[in-house]
């Protein structure tokens, strides 16, 4: 028995001495390498020392190996060829994930930013939830609540992003200092900003601005504390001007745009100085003072290189710029669309819509969604200035383009409320695209826009409702859902007035995880729920007519907004679409 202990204890001792030689000696490997100049030979060497290794034995230090060769494609930019190494460097500290969570974090967080610069963003998000839903924590989870908020952001899922910010603040094992807790403050006013330039043409002024404030005011007096880069300071600045000029407070808005203005001019950075330059051109717009704005405007179109800021600057010159006509405004409209996807337009070819897939590929919803309203709305204005029906035609196929990406918006939101801000920015539109259809005499298509403006704004909750009792959905559920969803967005309105109050904090982060894991558990016990809540459809003039009137029955559908209003006389003879004179 001695012996065998003794030859036991020998095997072990030998095993951690190789085990032990084989790690310094890759680590010292590492570091020969890394001392290498170019990438190019770091990525020879990498590959060399991969070659030597037993690739089926899924030790540490091959992860360590393929995590390292994926850095340097990463550094080299090259994005594709980063994301094998950084699989399979997942892969294996995914085997030892107990003793290598962080390495293993590191990891997963890599390979969600390699998906995302290769445009792979659905793969980018799936990574990250998975790192969000894991039972261990680390600072890395940080960096995938924060990104998730930034993607929904980009998406146009206002609610959803904050309530990725909301749930990051309310964790204080992650949100330790005060310095993690500005950095997510700053977020939030990020947002709140996007939110508020996305309805800027709108009058859809809610209440934001006081929880905007509140956000400032911890800010600010925090900023003798904080050990964040100054710049973020004066990013916030330039947010809070666009806050302030949406809800008019012209004077406010200007000071703090100069403040970042001129700061970023002192600084050289070009991309956020560009970015005030715009700010301020569009508000001196706003005042009327054209020829300064058209100034600040040409200055971004000739000095930036980034497609979102230039696009959104000729969207802006074509909706502000004066002395010019309505045909020639088009162009302005037409060149921001082109632009956000990277495509060349020129006076004398023909623009072309782009498509739903085009549009869906560039992840950038929000931003096309503004410049395709614009451009339906110039169409129709100068068609009232040249009295050309060419002009309403072009409206009504752009106007058919925006509610297809109203409907791609809404179905990919997993956030009512979210849903709810996009429908009502498309809503004026669905008035406007029935509009033309009155213009050109086009009963049928009017009532298609009335129908799908109805099933959006009216339906929605009915449509949901007769989903769940169609599959059978038991009632205790049903009830279940809507009171946790309630409940959910409560806390969430209460913490964003109160993100101080640590009750509130852990309640709202309680709360959510009851509902995530509540609607998980329906859709593994309900598949199709989900896709059938979604649909929404409408039907034709011709079946309604046919199902629904004869000699003595007919019937009539009508849209309005605040401005105007159309409505649809139907029978089994005829369709009249007439005007309403006064909606007041």
């Amino acid at each position: 028995m001695r012996i065998i202990l003794q030859y036991f204890f020998l095997i072990f001792f030998l095993h951690c001495f190789v085990y032990t030689n084989a790690q310094n000696n890759i680590t010292t490997k590492l570091d020969e390498i890394n001392k290498l100049g170019s990438n190019e030979n770091k990525i020879k060497q990498y590959k060399k020392l991969l070659q030597q290794q037993d690739t089926l034995n899924y030790s540490e230090e091959l992860g360590v190996l393929y995590y390292n060769l994926g850095i340097v494609y990463k550094k080299s930019k090259n994005f594709k060829k980063a994301l094998v190494p950084f699989k399979k460097a997942t892969f294996i500290f995914k085997k030892h994930r107990h003793t290598l969570f962080e390495q293993f974090n590191k990891s997963r967080i890599e390979l969600a930013k390699c998906y995302g610069k290769t445009g792979n963003i659905d793969i980018e998000s799936k990574i990250l939830n998975a790192v969000l839903n894991d039972s261990i924590k680390d600072k890395k989870t940080i960096y995938a609540y924060k990104k998730m908020a930034n993607i929904k952001k980009h998406k146009g899922d206002f609610h959803a992003a904050f309530q990725y910010l909301n749930t990051l603040l309310s964790n204080k094992k992650l949100i330790d200092t005060k310095t993690a807790e500005i950095k997510v403050r700053l977020m939030f006013i990020e947002i709140y900003a996007k939110i508020h330039v996305a309805t800027s043409n709108l009058t859809n002024h809610n209440k934001d601005i006081e929880v905007v404030k509140m956000h400032q005011r911890i800010i600010e007096d925090e900023i003798g504390n904080w050990k964040i880069k100054k710049y973020k300071l004066y990013m916030m600045y330039n947010n809070l001007g666009v806050i302030y000029d949406s809800y008019n407070d012209y004077d406010n808005a200007l000071k703090l745009y100069n403040k970042a203005y001129h700061y970023y001019l002192q600084k050289k950075d070009s991309l956020n100085f560009l970015k005030g330059a715009l700010n301020i051109g569009i508000l001196n717009s706003k005042l009327k003072k054209h020829k300064i704005a058209k100034k600040f405007y040409q200055k971004v179109i000739r000095e930036s290189t980034d497609k979102e800021l230039i696009a959104d600057t000729y969207n802006d010159m074509g909706y502000y710029l004066d002395g010019i006509s309505s045909e020639k405004k088009i162009f302005y409209f037409q060149k921001a669309i082109n632009t956000i996807l990277s495509k060349q337009v020129k006076l004398k070819i023909p623009f072309v819509l782009p498509t739903i897939s085009e549009i869906k590929s560039a992840y950038l919803t929000e931003e096309m969604l503004t410049y395709l309203i614009d451009l339906a709305y110039q169409y129709v204005t100068t068609y009232k200035e040249k009295n050309e029906k060419h002009y309403l035609a072009k409206a009504k196929e752009t106007l058919y383009l925006i509610d297809e990406l109203v409907s791609l918006i809404r179905y990919e939101s997993n956030n009512e409320l979210s849903k709810l801000f996009w429908i009502k920015k498309g809503v004026n539109t669905y008035v406007l695209a029935v509009k033309v259809c009155y213009l050109l005499k086009k009963p049928k298509e009017a009532f298609y826009f009335m129908e799908k403006n109805k099933a959006l704004l009216l339906q929605e909750n009915i449509k949901e409702l007769q989903a769940k009792l169609a599959l059978h959905i038991p009632k205790k559920i049903v009830e279940r859902e809507y009171a946790l969803h309630y409940k959910q967005i409560e806390l969430s309105k209460s913490l964003q007035s109160n993100p101080n109050d640590n009750k509130i904090r852990t309640l709202y982060a309680k709360e959510t995880k009851i509902y995530t894991a509540f609607m998980d558990s329906i859709k593994q016990k309900y598949p199709n729920y989900v896709k059938v809540k979604k649909e929404i459809k409408t039907v034709s003039l011709d079946k309604m007519i046919k199902k629904y009137t004869s000699e003595k029955r007919c019937f009539v559908e009508y849209i309005l907004n605040n401005e105007e209003g159309y409505g649809l006389f139907c029978n089994s003879k005829e369709k009249i679409l007439f005007k309403i004179e006064n909606i007041h």
